[in-house]
């Protein structure tokens, strides 16, 4: 069976335009913020934002946050128009806690 797949399209919002879910389960301390803004600063923000229809942050809160401190003007999202309420937040908790699954293999850290 094949799922139809949706056409993704990066756009550019005023950082001032996403809305962070208050519901977002993840906890971004100041450190990490700082430490967000840095990486920013130094290889980009490579990673768009993804957001719903009315601008709610799906995954990228992390990213908003050091965007707005270090000044910047607009951010790249994704707009997911496709999942229902319900799949947004098992998305927003996958998306975060998959990847604690994972390992590091030591033999390809630089």
């Amino acid at each position: 069976m094949q799922s139809s797949i949706a056409q993704l399209e990066v756009t550019y919002l005023r950082t001032t335009s996403p809305k962070p879910d208050p519901r977002n389960p993840r906890v971004h301390s100041d450190k990490q913020v700082r430490q967000i803004a840095q990486s920013i600063e130094s290889f980009g923000f490579n990673v768009p934002l993804l957001i719903d229809d009315q601008q709610m942050v799906i995954a990228g809160h992390g990213r908003l946050l050091p965007a707005r401190r270090l000044g910047r003007e607009t951010v790249p999202a994704i707009r997911l128009s496709h999942p229902t309420k319900s799949q947004r937040t098992a998305f927003l908790i996958a998306d975060n806690r998959l990847t604690e699954n994972s390992s590091w293999d030591e033999r390809n850290c630089y």
